[in-house]
């Protein structure tokens, strides 16, 4: 039996090992430092039982526990932590590990730790086979519809005719499902792939009504299997849908039914381009128009793309033609992409803050320092749900030495970038809290540009003083009110 041993303190992790040995001396061990590592050694042998550090570089221990539970359901994971917090447990839980470990491990902990595993191990090796096939068959998959190889999954009949449905916001619980289907989660959707056959979208709306009512599900063709990226596309256009449609279910035949010119004629656009070099008001005006129109008529959400892709052109253009020697690389430029909305309000307020954005030229290289801090702002503001790295705003788009913006910033708002973006980052997940009561934490936490949840919980707690999963009990119980502002217990600090 293999026993693998994830922890990224050196000492820590050789005195585990040896004392694995010592309790199972037919065990073989195997070291890594990080979880990436980890994953790298799976991969060349897998491991029966897993013992994985919460706190790890380039790879933490629940991105590890989602990786081995997707693909090595089998496998028995452990987690070692000096977090004595529930909600930690709780998300370990959902991630498929069986045992929860406070640092530092007594002696007896580990042995009866140790013992469960290998029993455990034991029995899913006498009855894991289908569950282990099923984990295969979805790895597969979603290596080939996300591209990263070019082979067919082979566990198909080659003259299969396949159907593709997407749900979004993917559900807390898989469904059941036969063994004829197959399904990965993407990211915060979750993709179906079932036999194109009579009665299978009347099966996935039967589970759509026991589900979150905000799953949306899009739906493709039938088609051959030669053709499963086609289906797989035509599923992620038919989710857009939900821009314009209000039900649970969204076809890709409804998308091809609607028309697609008229709602933005090169005339619409060139107005659009005008207004742009006036007033903002106008302009804003403009797309308020738009969105409405969208609203009161028939669209493909192919159209909207279009018709928003154009704006962002324009928008593009003119910082590009206005940026006066400046690098292109400096300029923050536009990009808007709908699939990625739910709605047309998301629409509309996307667009109006790029136009904000260009009508203040807060995308070009400040002038100022005032002017380079308020870009850090809006900066935040915009992509707070990504990676952000204040060394490379400075070098890269503000083109000022980092250490010296980073004292005025904290000069001029009172604290450090940092924390700015944390307290931005936890008033979002506040926000996102109490709109979707039925979202999980992970989910919220990768939202607010977290994938660490572990970090995400931690964070909010010290910015407000409770856990997540505690803040929506109180909003739940009445012992918060939803609408009166809250202010943090202190600045959050993120290292």
């Amino acid at each position: 039996m293999r026993i693998l041993i994830a922890e990224d303190e050196f000492y820590a992790r050789k005195a585990l090992v040896q004392r694995i040995r010592s309790l199972c001396p037919g065990c073989e061990t195997v070291e890594c430092e990080d979880g990436l590592v980890a994953i790298e050694e799976m991969q060349t042998a897998p491991c029966e039982i897993l013992f994985l550090d919460l706190m790890m570089p380039e790879m933490n221990g629940l991105e590890v526990a989602e990786q081995v539970a997707r693909r090595w359901p089998e496998a028995w994971m452990i987690f070692l932590t000096g977090f004595n917090e529930f909600e930690y447990a709780r998300t370990a839980i959902r991630s498929g590990v069986r045992e929860y470990l406070l640092k530092p491990v007594s002696g007896k902990d580990l042995e009866r730790a140790l013992g469960n595993a290998i029993q455990g191990v034991s029995e899913i090796q006498k009855n894991s086979g289908p569950q282990v096939e099923r984990a295969e068959r979805s790895h597969a998959l979603s290596e080939f519809l996300e591209g990263r190889t070019d082979k067919l999954p082979d566990f198909f009949h080659q003259d299969a005719v396949m159907q593709c449905f997407l749900l979004s916001p993917a559900p807390a619980s898989m469904p059941e499902m036969s063994e004829t289907w197959s399904a990965f989660q993407e990211h915060r959707d979750l993709v179906l792939l079932a036999p194109g056959e009579r009665g299978v979208e009347s099966q996935v709306m039967d589970w759509a009504r026991n589900m979150d009512t905000r799953v949306r599900i899009g739906c493709s063709r039938p088609l051959p299997l030669e053709h499963l990226h086609d289906a797989y596309r035509q599923a992620r256009t038919a989710l857009s849908l939900r821009l314009v449609e209000n039900s649970r279910l969204h076809r890709f035949d409804t998308v091809q039914s609607l028309p697609l010119a008229g709602l933005f004629p090169q005339a619409s656009e060139e107005r659009f381009a005008q207004m742009l070099r006036g007033k903002e008001e106008d302009a804003a005006a403009f797309i308020h128009r738009f969105i409405e129109d969208c609203r009161a008529q028939p669209v493909s959400p192919l159209a909207i793309q279009d018709a928003v892709g154009r704006m962002c052109g324009r928008m593009n253009y003119l910082l590009l033609e206005e940026k006066h020697g400046q690098p292109e690389e400096a300029l923050m430029l536009v990009e808007i992409d709908i699939q990625k909305l739910e709605t047309l309000d998301e629409v509309e307020k996307q667009l109006m803050d790029a136009l904000h954005m260009v009508a203040s030229r807060e995308s070009r290289i400040p002038g100022n320092m005032e002017d380079a801090v308020r870009f850090l702002r809006h900066y935040v503001e915009m992509y707070y749900d990504g990676n952000i790295s204040f060394h490379e705003l400075a070098e890269k788009r503000l083109f000022m030495n980092a250490s010296y913006l980073s004292r005025q910033f904290r000069q001029m708002t009172g604290m450090s970038f940092r924390d700015y973006l944390v307290l931005y980052r936890m008033k979002k997940a506040r926000e996102m809290l109490i709109m979707y009561p039925r979202e999980s934490i992970m989910s919220i936490g990768r939202a607010c540009g977290y994938a660490d949840a572990s970090q995400f919980i931690a964070l909010f707690r010290r910015t407000w003083g409770m856990t997540p999963s505690r803040y929506r009990k109180a909003l739940e119980q009445g012992e918060i009110n939803a609408s009166e502002p809250v202010a943090p217990l202190e600045p959050a600090d993120s290292e």
